[in-house]
Order: structure tokens, then C-alpha cells, then sequence
């Protein structure tokens, strides 16, 4: 199973590994494309860019979309992250629908937590990018998002990082050496000012 955004680098991305795991032997492929937007807000610029991207970047892989079974998620007004996150993309609000035995005794090995292995590793600065923070954007879905946000934006600043720096959701997918370029001569603004 392949899951890639509906961003026109991420589908190159899952086009290339499939190509990878075809020479592999691995034929029996599919794609969810997780988090295609779809906005009803006609004078909002972020949602109507936001929608544009994503349409753009299924028109652009439609040749790779269209080689292998394919499924579309909309986009969610939360992150979907960790089994919680799993439950509520499957099954909606009903979290209890989802088994939590999967019938097997076998208990993987012991590891150290991510927060452990990384515990010692002090970041120069966090980047927040591509936030919805302050869009203005009218569309519920994306103010639900920039609401949920802030839950993340405010742990990084209050908790992860002496330096922080926030960058807006940009109305272009910036790719490439020449739009980094361009990105690290704008403004960066302070996070949750």
C-alpha cells in the first residue's frame, strides 16, 4: 500500500517507489491519495489554492493514479495520527468498532520510545511550515484544522524549542532549490505571537 498527499511532489514520490518495488517483484500495489481538499468558499484564496493544488497535482500523476487500484480520502479536520487517529478515519466517532486484539500472541520486541532516542538531541530551531495559524480562511474544514493546530504549535514553542520560526501556508507548492531560495529570504514570523 502506497499513501501519498495530493501534492505533485509526494505522488512523484509514491510513483517512484512503486516503480522500485515493480522491479522488486512487488506487482500487487495499491494508492490512497490521503487528504484531497474540496472548499464551497469561492472568495476564500487559501481554500480555493488549497483545492487548486491538489486537483493539479491528480491531473498531473493521473497516468500513475490510473496504473494501480487507487482510493481517495478527503481531507479530515484533524491530523489523523496514532491508532486514535486510525479509528476515527475508519470508523467515524466509534472508536470502540475497531478490534484491539488482532488474534495473534505474538508481542513485538522491546524498544526504546522515540522520545528516549531523541532525548538528547537539542534542534538549532523548529520550523513551523505550512501552517493555517491566522489564514482567515472561512471554509469550516480548514478552520477546524488551524483550530486543532494550535494544540501542536503551542507543545513545539512552549516545551521543544528556544527558537522557533512559523511560516504561513503558502499559495504555491514550493519545490526545488530555487523556491528554498526563496523561502529563507522571506519573513519569518515568530511562532504563536
Amino acid at each position: 500500500m502506497l499513501v501519498s498527499r495530493p501534492q505533485l511532489a509526494a505522488l512523484r514520490e509514491a510513483e517512484r517507489t512503486s516503480k522500485e518495488l515493480r522491479a522488486l517483484g512487488v506487482g500487487n500495489q495499491c494508492l490512497i491519495i490521503n487528504g484531497i481538499f474540496e472548499t464551497h468558499c469561492a472568495e476564500d484564496a487559501t481554500s480555493q489554492a488549497m483545492q487548486r493544488h491538489g486537483h493539479e497535482a491528480l491531473d498531473a500523476a493521473k497516468e500513475f493514479i490510473g496504473s494501480v487500484p487507487s482510493s481517495i480520502v478527503p481531507l479530515r479536520p484533524i491530523n489523523i495520527l496514532g491508532l486514535g487517529g486510525l479509528r476515527v478515519l475508519l470508523y467515524g466517532d466509534r472508536e470502540s468498532a475497531l478490534p484491539t486484539k488482532t488474534g495473534s500472541d505474538w508481542t513485538p520486541p522491546a524498544m526504546e520510545s522515540l522520545e528516549a532516542l531523541v532525548a538528547d538531541i537539542e534542534p538549532f530551531a523548529w520550523v513551523i511550515n505550512q501552517s493555517l495559524l491566522n489564514s482567515g480562511s472561512c471554509d469550516p474544514l480548514l478552520q477546524r484544522r488551524e483550530e486543532a493546530e494550535h494544540r501542536y504549535l503551542r507543545e513545539v514553542v512552549e516545551m521543544h524549542s528556544n527558537r522557533t520560526a512559523w511560516l504561513p501556508w503558502q499559495p504555491e507548492e514550493l519545490v526545488g532549490p530555487d523556491a528554498l531560495a526563496r523561502l529563507a529570504a522571506s519573513t519569518l514570523h515568530p511562532a504563536l505571537s
